[in-house]
């Protein structure tokens, strides 16, 4: 019977290593797609899911964790708007 034991360092740098790499993945993504919103929701439910795991084991991580990434959405337009962008403005 073996005795598996896991040090706060091992963990927190698989969780550094983790964010590392799918901060990688979607920037990827983001530049080939462009700024979608799925992006941005992804990333900050894996980087909240991260932060609960390291909470859960006791282990602080200033500043491994980066700021959501920006993505800026189009104006959301009223029909109104969008019949006199096309030209068939009717109520």
């Amino acid at each position: 019977m073996s005795l598996d034991v896991w040090y706060k360092d091992d963990v927190k740098n698989a969780l550094v290593a983790l964010n590392e790499a799918n901060g990688a993945l979607l920037a990827r993504l983001n530049a080939s797609l462009g700024a979608v919103a799925d992006v941005q929701s992804y990333r900050d439910g894996y980087c909240d899911a991260l932060h609960a795991v390291a909470v859960a084991l006791g282990i602080e991580m200033p500043g491994a964790l980066p700021e959501p990434l920006t993505v800026n959405l189009p104006k959301i337009r009223t029909w109104k708007e969008v019949n006199t962008i096309v030209g068939t403005e009717s109520d």
